[in-house]
């Protein structure tokens, strides 16, 4: 249907063009193509309004890029990790050396022990009555000049086994143990805590000491 009325400089005028054809339903609108025509514009249904079908395909956001918080977080994990493993080695290195402490701690505790019960010079070497007693000597003076007679260093039974378990003074002592009381090996080697090897070596090298320092006098 077409219509004709005057339209004046007051008449607002709108251009189809302009609208969506949503908002235009029902509305007398004047055409670009034919100069003075009004066209009216058919009532929007019901049909007309149903939305498009959704895509066969979903869309898919690409996630954004890390921020450069996200760098320095993950920077600062891994610098974490590689310090943890690093203690923990320092932990495992101190661990097996507190063991080893603890193994040589215990190993001086027992000489220690043994250390006291051991029968040496210095535990009778202030009492005459027990140098003689052990040794037939008269004095301590007596002991310490037949000491310094003694060739220095000793030349060992067995060459190749130096005894550097007992002090000078104590092989003497055990020596002159040996001679006077005529104690076993294996007595001796417990007063003394050392091997019934060394009470040989110690006793058989005192002996040929003695018999030098003796013959020269």
């Amino acid at each position: 249907m077409r219509l004709s009325f005057e339209i004046n400089e007051h008449t607002p005028v709108i251009l189809a063009e302009e609208l969506d054809s949503s908002e235009l339903s029902g509305c007398f609108l004047l055409s670009p193509a034919t100069p003075g025509a009004i066209v009216e514009t058919p009532p929007t249904t019901e049909a007309a309004r149903v939305e498009s079908p959704p895509p066969l395909y979903p869309l898919v956001t690409p996630a954004p890029p890390p921020s450069p918080v996200q760098d320095r977080s993950n920077d600062e994990v891994l610098k974490l990790q590689a310090d943890l493993e690093e203690a923990r080695r320092i932990i495992s290195l101190l661990y097996q050396r507190i063991c080893v402490a603890e193994d040589v701690q215990a190993q001086l505790k027992a000489d220690l022990e043994a250390e006291k019960t051991r029968l040496l010079y210095q535990c009778i070497s202030e009492s005459d009555r027990k140098i003689c007693q052990y040794t037939g000597l008269p004095n301590k003076e007596t002991f310490n000049w037949l000491l310094n007679c003694f060739p220095q260093p000793f030349n060992y039974y067995h060459g190749n086994k130096s005894v550097i378990s007992l002090s000078k003074e104590n092989q003497l002592l055990l020596t002159l143990m040996k001679l006077r009381h005529n104690f076993t090996h294996s007595v001796l080697a417990d007063w003394f805590k050392v091997s019934e090897t060394t009470v040989t070596n110690i006793f058989r090298t005192g002996v040929n000491a003695l018999h030098t320092v003796l013959f020269k006098i």
